[in-house]
């Protein structure tokens, strides 16, 4: 091969752009962002904590980690328990970056997906099996969202006997009892579908960086789970509890809709920002 053919080969690589080293794939060619490491925690907490600093209800966290929240009637409810299953984990790309140019990660429809499914306990933050440390396009980020597991329909009973409906089977379960200070406990465990999923947001943005270890939380807000919720007046009209002295509280209808309320309480509750967000003042 001539020098003056290969000149000429050279040059016509460059004008197609299909040879360029920052055009393989993967690479961090003009417009393609650098990826960043990620490490990521989802937990239950006070919006008091929140980046969004919305206005807190009075909720007490506990010395061994639950929590203490009272329902619209004033009566204080301690939950023990708060699991979610996970199916997975969309990160809305950034404004400006498309998945064309977030090489190396798995992105559709300007998502970046983290594939489930995981078992997560709000209380303690922590996931089965672990959400390994990850990697996404450095920017902006204002919005994730969480796939929940779709579990097979049941029929569903609630605790005040009768059918409150067909529902598919729990994705997320909260357990707690009332205050033993207000009269007899009632423990309950609320089992709930959450088919839409959960989202969460925050509107100045979460920065993650390229040149650092970034620390990304998931925070569901518990202060205003119960708000237009007398769940413990609807404790003390259920019937019959399960074998293990459990009130089971399911499907959208029970309790006049309270469960409903409860649903769409939470799945307006989610927060994001980073491992400071229980820090701040």
């Amino acid at each position: 091969m001539s020098k003056r053919f290969r000149f000429h080969l050279a040059w016509l690589c460059l004008l197609l752009t299909q040879c360029a080293p920052d055009r393989v794939a993967g690479g961090a060619g003009a417009g393609n962002p650098p990826l960043a490491d990620v490490t990521l925690a989802f937990k239950a907490g006070s919006a008091g904590d929140t980046v969004l600093r919305k206005a807190s209800t009075g909720v007490v966290r506990n010395p061994d980690g639950t929590f203490t929240v009272r329902d619209s009637g004033g009566a204080a409810l301690i939950l023990t328990a708060i699991t979610v299953q996970v199916e997975k984990i969309d990160f809305e790309l950034p404004t400006g970056i498309s998945c064309a140019q977030a090489t190396g990660v798995a992105c559709d429809s300007d998502e970046v997906s983290i594939k489930g499914a995981f078992a997560m306990d709000l209380i303690v933050g922590s996931s089965v099996p672990p959400v390994s440390r990850f990697r996404l396009p450095e920017g902006v980020y204002r919005k994730v969202g969480l796939g929940l597991v779709e579990q097979e329909s049941e029929s569903s009973h609630g605790s005040e006997g009768g059918d409150t409906g067909s529902a598919a089977a729990p994705n997320m379960i909260i357990r707690g009892h009332t205050d033993s200070a207000a009269g007899p406990v009632r423990s309950f465990s609320l089992q709930l579908n959450l088919s839409e999923g959960l989202d969460f947001d925050n509107p100045s943005g979460l920065k993650i960086k390229a040149d650092s270890l970034n620390s990304v939380v998931l925070q569901l807000a518990v202060d205003h789970w119960f708000a237009g919720v007398e769940l413990a007046r609807c404790l003390d009209s259920a019937s019959v509890p399960d074998t293990t002295g459990v009130l089971v509280l399911k499907g959208d209808g029970t309790c006049g809709g309270s469960v409903l309320r409860i649903r769409r309480n939470i799945e307006a509750s989610g927060d994001l920002g980073d491992d400071d967000m229980e820090r701040k003042p």
